[in-house]
């Protein structure tokens, strides 16, 4: 129910089917089943940003971080890190970015390659904000070289517009 209300573009009710969701499978798993599914909390961190709340964000993504999921290309540090910075939080951040490479160090080895140009990203991003311009530029030109899930940094201008097109119908 938590995608299906984020399909819909309603964040209230989108945000209360995703704690129902989240509710539900933390409760399964203090029952034994396994640890909860952080997609759920990633979506709703996602939700609780769009309505700039963003405490919930923040123990959203702090909750998610807890259960890492080898086969999910969901990195909540990436958002965590993203989050700090936005908010000049520097050593958060900084702790953030090594959480994030230690996260995607137990990451199958394909989801590694599904999210890296991500990770270059948010570096790159905290490199400028240390005042390391050249590395961060480097790892921006890097970052635009490699596949990403969503072709979001790596495809061609004619992918996006074919990936964009699709959408439509």
């Amino acid at each position: 129910m938590c995608a299906v209300e984020l399909s819909e573009l309603r964040p209230a009710e989108s945000l209360e089917a995703c704690d129902r969701s989240i509710n539900e499978d933390e409760a399964l798993s203090e029952n034994g089943s396994g640890d909860p599914d952080t997609v759920y909390l990633m979506n709703a961190s996602e939700v609780s940003l769009s309505m700039l709340r963003m405490e919930d964000a923040e123990d959203y993504l702090t909750r998610a971080s807890r259960y890492l999921d080898p086969e999910s290309v969901g990195d909540p540090w990436i958002y965590l890190l993203f989050l700090y910075m936005n908010q000049s939080r520097f050593d958060e951040a900084r702790d953030a970015l090594d959480n994030m490479l230690v996260w995607r160090d137990q990451q199958e080895p394909i989801v590694g390659v599904m999210n890296r140009a991500e990770h270059f990203l948010v570096s790159a991003m905290f490199m400028t904000l240390a005042g390391y311009p050249a590395d961060a530029a480097t790892l921006s030109a890097t970052a635009l070289n490699q596949p990403d899930r969503a072709g979001s940094y790596s495809a061609d201008e004619a992918q996006k517009s074919a990936k964009s097109l699709s959408k439509l119908y």
